[in-house]
């Protein structure tokens, strides 16, 4: 099953009342981490702040891509903005409508554009769903079609390299013939029903400087906190 299906399926349990539903994440690389789904629908007030700086850095008109159950969408709403909320779930954008967000679309961000925005904002390390380095690539080229001149992307990600320390030496050890070490398989499950494994990309700051640089981008960062999660902008 595609993984925005299974999470449509954890999505529509807790928007039916069931407020234990939860995602579990199955990954060769890490332990199994199980996801309350009232994450999906939280207000401003319970989101991190990395997400709040993104929301009060945005302009024009906006694009949120993986919206989900449309947190981000309404807020920005609620402050005024034009904003489209993007989903691949049907599931997802059926709940985003009857929780009041006004532009709802069921698409691919790989499909063609559905017309020129000021901001795309991809929370929730959004950026993750290039994949691959490769796929990042792609996705800058692409995602030009969506924006004005001196439109901006603006999205969180993590950079995973604490996951390769070695205690002894404090020095990252990576197979450099391997894969991005960035580059990670999940598996999603809810309620005994599991996805196809897919792939999904944490890119380092410096890592993804060089391709949007490569691509026509300016890179920002606006801030990383100790866990090595960062906020970052892209300027078109």
């Amino acid at each position: 099953m595609n993984p925005s299906e299974v999470l449509g399926h954890a999505l529509s349990a807790y928007y039916a009342g069931d407020n234990t539903a939860s995602l579990i994440v199955h990954s060769p690389d890490f332990d199994p981490d199980v996801q309350a789904v009232s994450h999906y629908f939280r207000r401003l007030s319970e989101m991190p702040e990395i997400e709040r700086d993104a929301l009060d850095r945005v302009r024009g008109t906006i694009l949120d891509v993986g919206a989900a159950a449309g947190s981000h969408s309404l807020e920005l709403q609620l402050r005024g903005f034009d904003v489209t909320a993007l989903e691949l779930s049907a599931e997802a954008c059926r709940i985003m409508k009857t929780r009041g967000v006004s532009k709802v679309l069921n698409s691919d961000i790989f499909a063609d554009a559905p017309g020129k925005f000021d901001t795309v904002l991809m929370l929730m390390n959004g950026i993750g769903l290039v994949q691959t380095i490769e796929g990042l690539i792609h996705f800058l080229e692409h995602i030009k079609n969506f924006l004005n001149p001196g439109g901006q992307i603006l999205f969180d990600s993590a950079n995973l390299i604490y996951l390769f320390d070695d205690e002894d030496s404090n020095e990252a050890r990576i197979d450099l013939n391997a894969r991005y070490y960035g580059e990670i398989e999940f598996v999603m499950e809810y309620a005994g029903i599991k996805s196809e494994s897919f792939s999904w990309l944490y890119i380092d700051f410096d890592t993804l400087c060089y391709y949007a640089e490569q691509t026509g981008f300016t890179p920002e960062l606006i801030t990383q906190d100790k866990s090595f999660q960062y906020l970052a902008r892209l300027v078109l």
